[in-house]
């Protein structure tokens, strides 16, 4: 009898070159320089944590924590919804302590979906260990809705397909 071993596949996420966001633009110099992965469902990524990251000595400040976790529920809901969500709803959230001194591993992935609505969890893990997650509900909006709710962001161009069509 044949066995077969199904891995799923590990796709670095593509990055615009003028992303300036805090959590995942590689240029950005004093971000956190985040890289987003998709593996089947989900989207995962890696980090280590520098001493600048720090709240107490030797412990990741939880907004820090908090931007890793929100990061990776959009770069979810881009990645497996191809959709800019808005975030109208926090459902649960833990921001638990992470060291500075061990990596830090993400894992976020589409609980439920009905209609314009999206239910995303993110978790973050240090050896293995559940430390911190976040669950929310995302709402998929026209590129003219999204700009109403949130006029100082500047969308770049390369997002246009990720926005619905309108209602």
């Amino acid at each position: 009898m044949a066995a077969f071993i199904i891995m799923s596949l590990r796709v670095e996420l593509e990055n615009s070159d003028d992303n300036l966001c805090f959590g995942c633009a590689p240029e950005n110099p004093m971000g956190l320089k985040l890289k987003f992965f998709r593996e089947g469902d989900r989207v995962t990524t890696e980090c280590m944590p520098t001493k600048w990251w720090s709240g107490q000595p030797g412990t990741v400040n939880p907004w820090i924590v908090y931007a890793v976790l929100i990061d990776i529920v959009i770069w979810t809901a881009s990645a497996i919804l191809h959709r800019v969500p808005l975030m109208p709803k926090t459902i649960d959230m833990k921001l638990g302590d992470l060291s500075t001194q061990r990596p830090i591993l993400g894992t976020s992935w589409v609980v439920r979906r009905g209609g314009l609505l999206a239910q995303i969890r993110a978790e973050l893990r240090q050896d293995g260990r559940l430390s911190a997650w976040l669950e929310m509900e995302t709402k998929s909006v026209t590129r003219e809705e999204y700009q109403k709710t949130r006029p100082f962001v500047e969308l770049p161009n390369s997002l246009q397909g990720f926005f619905e069509e309108k209602f």
